[in-house]
């Protein structure tokens, strides 16, 4: 019982000698509010959660948004929270992984405006001052600009016909029409994208802590489930062209042709003879040499998935399909793993048989800051026998925009 006494105490010392990691935010809800005197909102708890599991000490000061990043680049602040990527302060600092990812819509009253495609000139836009909305709307050329300090301000300008449009996150959008008793139908909104949001943490910090970010990273998923789900709309949207549009070029004598040759060519192929395969084909990501991936890129079946894909427009980022072993038969651009047949997208889909199908949460990719989400539906004969899969990485902001 000593023993346990003193480590207890010892922890209590370490507690209140370590250094703080010093953060900046901003009020801005439903992410940072202020609540009976402190800080709290959706960011606020990630980031309670994730420095609590990882035994760190921090220390939150609130101000406005241009001196929070002024502490930043100045590097007299550790962090600042929450932000969305921008280009300004990649210069000095480094994103973690979103913890939470904003939904924006263009919200207005006037009709006219649901078939117009370019918001970007011509019209008078709101937004709330130092918000990521007023920043990207000033990076990207806007200039009819109206910035108020409340996003009540918002919804009465427009009503009144001061303001054309403004944009919103859909949560806060919900949050300020609950607040003044307004009825959402009045407002008609338009798709505009999806803002991942996460904390960006200085580069003098993470020199002088060079495993910090990888840490705090691996436990954001942990501390902030569920913040990159798709919401009922968005998945209605997205099984639409899942049944109408990627099941026409399925059912093609190509997809099957091919299935079917890999099927029976390899019927006698073991587990461990695919895991053999797997290995090889990842180590030639990367390699000079690539006869296995080369060869598999150059069959008719790829070519036609990268006509296929070309088609889209830039709706689908890749598509691969699979054989009733999970095992790659043609696909549009190199896969990380040659054998599929561990993943959810064909377990969710294949597992299921005929009329299986598929639809991720969204996933992002932090080098070119897109959005993706995988739909996946099994491939079946004309006797109605599941032989394979299809899997589809499709572009969801993209998707979404689209009429």
């Amino acid at each position: 019982m000593r023993l346990r006494h003193w480590i207890a105490m010892l922890f209590i010392v370490y507690l209140q000698t370590a250094e703080a990691v010093d953060l900046r935010t901003t009020i801005s809800p439903p992410y940072q509010i202020m609540l009976q005197g402190e800080l709290s909102g959706v960011s606020s708890n990630v980031m309670r959660c994730i420095f609590g599991e990882m035994d760190e000490v921090y220390d939150v000061q609130v101000m406005p948004w241009g001196r929070a990043v002024a502490d930043l680049v100045s590097a007299d602040a550790d962090g600042l929270f929450t932000s969305m990527p921008t280009d300004e302060l990649d210069d000095y600092a480094t994103m973690s992984v979103p913890f939470a990812l904003e939904k924006w819509y263009w919200y207005f009253t006037d009709s006219k405006l649901e078939s117009r495609v370019d918001f970007h000139s011509g019209l008078r836009i709101g937004a709330i001052r130092s918000s990521n909305q007023a920043l990207w709307l000033k990076i990207n050329g806007y200039t009819q600009i109206e910035e108020v300090n409340e996003g009540e301000q918002l919804f009465k300008l427009v009503r009144a016909g001061r303001l054309d449009a403004f944009i919103a996150d859909e949560k806060n959008f919900h949050e300020i029409a609950l607040e003044l008793d307004l009825n959402e139908r009045d407002f008609k909104r338009r798709f505009l994208k999806y803002t991942p949001l996460g904390i960006y943490f200085a580069n003098h910090f993470l020199s002088e802590r060079p495993d910090f970010l990888a840490n705090f990273n691996a436990r954001v998923s942990g501390c902030a489930p569920g913040s990159m789900l798709l919401s009922t709309s968005e998945n209605k949207k997205l099984k639409a062209i899942l049944e109408y549009q990627i099941r026409n070029w399925v059912e093609s004598r190509e997809v099957i042709s091919s299935i079917r040759m890999q099927n029976e060519s390899m019927k006698k192929v073991t587990i461990k003879d695919i895991e053999v395969l797997d290995k090889k084909w990842r180590a030639e990501i990367g390699a000079s040499e690539r006869p296995m991936i080369n060869k598999l890129l150059s069959n008719q079946l790829s070519k036609y998935l990268r006509d296929v894909q070309e088609a889209s427009k830039g709706l689908y980022t890749e598509i691969f399909v699979v054989d009733r072993n999970g095992v790659n038969v043609g696909q549009s651009a190199i896969t990380s793993d040659y054998y599929q047949g561990d993943e959810e997208p064909f377990k969710k889909s294949f597992g299921d048989g005929i009329g299986g199908n598929n639809i991720s949460g969204i996933e992002y990719d932090e080098s070119t800051r897109t959005f993706q989400v995988k739909l996946s539906l099994t491939v079946g004969d004309e006797f109605k026998t599941p032989i394979g899969a299809v899997i589809v990485g499709i572009d969801v902001e993209r998707a979404l925009s689209a009429d």
